[in-house]
This record gives structure tokens, sequence and C-alpha cells, in this order.
């Protein structure tokens, strides 16, 4: 085959491969299409030759790689980023390369008593009277509690009374929850 057919074959199957590689999905953009990044974030890319080059987003697709040796972002600098549940996150560029998404924890539900409570913030759900009950300083994950004030706390409140937690007991700096017997001291 002659040079210049072959060169134009191998650049049309380029353009097709970078065509068709464009893609993916990350989330819903506004038009219900899979949403792969998000418009105006920049992020790191490989050129033909092996260097690092930069790619931005433009209408939920990312661009082509650009290779002329830019440095893809300033250290220190932060952008947002699209988590794979779709959600929006944060990256922070060090050494002219973005670092991954950083994806916060999905909004707290409401929980009932009863319930595990992780770290790092235990969190039992805004809308409740929950207390979460850790068994030491320093565990990962607790049990979300009906707060309590005194025993009619408890066993006028059907969640710890289905659950057989009917005393009132002394947590922590003076929070109390709601407990079976056998577990207060």
């Amino acid at each position: 085959m002659p040079l210049p057919i072959l060169l134009r074959s191998l650049l049309l199957g380029c353009f097709l491969t970078l065509a068709a590689c464009s893609g993916g999905s990350d989330g819903d953009g506004d038009n219900g299409t899979p949403r792969v990044c998000q418009t105006a974030t920049t992020q790191a890319c490989t050129c033909t030759d092996g260097a690092q080059g930069a790619q931005t987003c433009a209408q939920d697709t990312w661009g082509s790689c650009v290779c002329d040796g830019t440095p893809v972002c300033q250290t220190g600098a932060t952008q947002g980023c699209v988590c794979t549940n779709g959600a929006s996150g944060s990256q922070t560029c060090s050494s002219e390369q973005w670092g991954t998404c950083a994806c916060a924890d999905p909004p707290p539900t409401n929980k009932t008593h009863g319930d595990l409570c992780t770290a790092p913030n235990f969190d039992c759900g805004t809308d409740s009277q929950l207390t979460c009950v850790v068994d030491s300083q320093g565990d990962e994950q607790g049990i979300c509690r009906v707060a309590c004030q005194n025993n009619l706390s408890c066993t006028g409140n059907d969640q710890s009374w289905d659950a057989g937690d009917t005393h009132c007991c002394d947590v922590e700096n003076g929070t109390s929850a709601c407990f079976a017997p056998f577990v207060c001291n």
C-alpha cells in the first residue's frame, strides 16, 4: 500500500478510536445522557509519546489530549469533579497533576433506633432524636439510640420499646440514651 494511503488510514483509525473512546458513564447529564465529566474541569492524560498532557471537559465529554508540555494544573489548585455516583466532588492539584476526585458521603438518611452509625461523623440523621453510641472511644461505628432524659423517655418511645431498650443510661458528658436493662452499668 502506498505511504500516503497508509498514513491516511492510520490517521482515520486514530480519529475513530478517539471518537469511540470519548464516551463513558459517571452519572447523568442535563439531557439524560451519560455524564463523563463536569464541564470546565481539567485532568491529566497520556500523549502518544508517553508524556503527560491535559484535557478539558466540554459539554460533559473530555476533549482531546493537549500535549504541548504545559502543566496540567497549578499545584495547590482545587476544582470540581464528578463522582462515580454522579454527585459533585472536588480534586486538588499536586505536582502539577490532578488528584483523585474526593467525593463526600451521601446525604444523611433518617435512621431509626438500632441502626449503625459510622465514623467520621457518626450521623444518626438530622431530623431524629437519636444519639450515636459507641462501646469505646476510637471505635469506627456505633449504634443509633433514642436520646432520653429519664426511663419514661425510653418506655414511651416505640422504637426503643420494640428493641427492648427501656432504661435511660448515661453514655457520655451528660448525654443519655435508651438501652436494654442488662446493658446499663
